[in-house]
């Protein structure tokens, strides 16, 4: 990251200093009403986003017993359309009227899974339960636990039992002490006053956890690498609240190390706008439109858009280069640089890692109706005029169609927000820049 020029700094701090004021007056406004309505000062969005956009082959139901049955693969980086068609056969089940009064979550057959899938399911399904409670309505979870004893001992550690306060289903202690797991969200904290921000104060744990699963192979983050983690995912994920319209994302991470892989994991996802969606909704004589819309122009004359390569899917690419953001207002502007940050750092961690029988560094970028998949073969790299660019295609360009096993077009289902989903084996040996022992 560039150094701050002092006019830079004081205008940070004072954009700051106003920050802090406005959650304060924003906390004092929503406890009065909670007080005087007898309703939560803070109420989560994603039931309402996610119920506009449930795909017409997933059905309501109609028992007051629902049950959802998870398969044996259920992983938004393995398996992604799959993966949100069961998260959204539950939103559905909580659109109908009179909804059901019990949801039974069958996870039995449950061998491959990942943090995402699994904690976006367990973030609908305690919202439905949040609805329900404040309509006043009998409503109860419960479920079956897998077979597989990885699976078992990972739904006992971070699923819905565990966010439900189920203790009865927890894990024995000395089990779960072994285990690495991280969950923030910005609904819990958000109106906490202090002096670091609700991203800030995620970011630092996202180091610490990333720390503790680096200290399983004796290694550990060095100075540079903690600093940097903690700007770019502060960044990422003040980006998620400036750019989708809500103020709700999570922040999860889980590794066993007991596991033959050891897979650390780390998820990140927001509810709201996807990037398209912030691209399209900025006025026509935008700066940011004026450099974007021309990529879309020149694809459309060319007569490269087709099923399976669609506008959107350009727009979700041009938002992960540098120097690109929907808030940016002229060329003097710095933003656009978290993403980038982001995606050199998965390239640094995948450098490192290695190939476990098929187990190798992935991260997964879906916002919309795009998904994003970087394992290695694509990289960032500057262009012409110095900009970091990642086409994924042999020619790193913009102005050419990406590879069809890298970004993907999703077949009548999206996700109203972004999601980036980490899962890497843990590195055996060390890079200077990123670790050291």
């Amino acid at each position: 990251m560039k150094s701050q020029s002092p006019a830079q700094k004081f205008l940070s701090e004072k954009r700051e200093r106003r920050r802090l004021k406005n959650i304060a007056d924003e906390k004092r406004r929503r406890m009065e009403l909670a007080r005087r309505k007898g309703i939560p000062f803070y109420t989560p969005q994603t039931l309402h986003i996610l119920q506009q956009y449930i795909p017409q082959d997933v059905v309501e139901g109609g028992n007051l017993t629902e049950i959802i049955t998870i398969p044996k693969t259920f992983s938004i980086v393995e398996d992604t359309e799959n993966a949100l068609k069961i998260i959204y056969k539950l939103v559905a089940f909580s659109n109908r009227h009179p909804s059901p009064e019990e949801i039974y979550f069958d996870h039995s057959a449950l061998t491959n899974f990942d943090l995402t899938a699994e904690t976006i399911l367990d973030v609908v399904a305690l919202d439905f339960k949040r609805v329900q409670r404040q309509a006043k309505k009998e409503f109860l979870l419960r479920g079956k636990f897998p077979t597989d004893a990885s699976a078992n001992r990972f739904i006992r550690a971070v699923g819905i039992i565990k966010n439900l306060k189920l203790s009865r289903f927890y894990l024995p202690t000395e089990e779960e002490q072994k285990l690495k797991i991280l969950r923030c969200t910005s609904y819990a904290t958000l109106l906490r006053v202090s002096e670091a921000s609700p991203s800030e104060r995620a970011a630092r744990k996202l180091v610490d956890y990333f720390n503790k699963c680096l200290a399983v192979s004796n290694l550990e983050l060095t100075a540079r690498g903690r600093h940097r983690l903690v700007l770019y995912t502060g960044e990422v994920l003040d980006n998620a609240t400036q750019h989708s319209g809500t103020k709700d994302w999570v922040l999860a991470g889980y590794l066993d190390p007991d596991s033959p892989e050891r897979i650390c994991e780390i998820s990140i996802f927001n509810f709201g706008r996807s990037y398209a969606d912030t691209f399209l909704n900025l006025p026509r004589g935008h700066f940011m439109r004026q450099l974007v819309d021309p990529f879309v122009e020149l694809h459309r004359k060319r007569g490269l858009f087709r099923q399976g390569w669609e506008p959107d899917n350009l727009l979700s690419v041009i938002a992960l280069q540098e120097q690109v953001s929907a808030k940016k207002e002229s060329y003097q502007d710095t933003r656009g640089n978290g993403t980038v940050d982001l995606i050199q750092f998965f390239q640094d961690i995948h450098s490192e890692t290695p190939i476990k029988g098929n187990q190798t560094a992935k991260m997964v970028i879906i916002s919309g109706r795009t998904r994003i998949l970087f394992d290695g073969k694509h990289a960032m790299a500057p262009d012409s005029k110095g900009r970091q660019i990642i086409a994924f295609n042999s020619e790193n360009s913009l102005e050419k169609p990406p590879d069809k096993t890298h970004v993907k077009c999703l077949n009548g289902i999206q996700f109203p927000g972004t999601i980036v989903s980490i899962r890497f084996p843990l590195p055996q040996k060390a890079i200077q820049s990123v670790v050291k022992r």
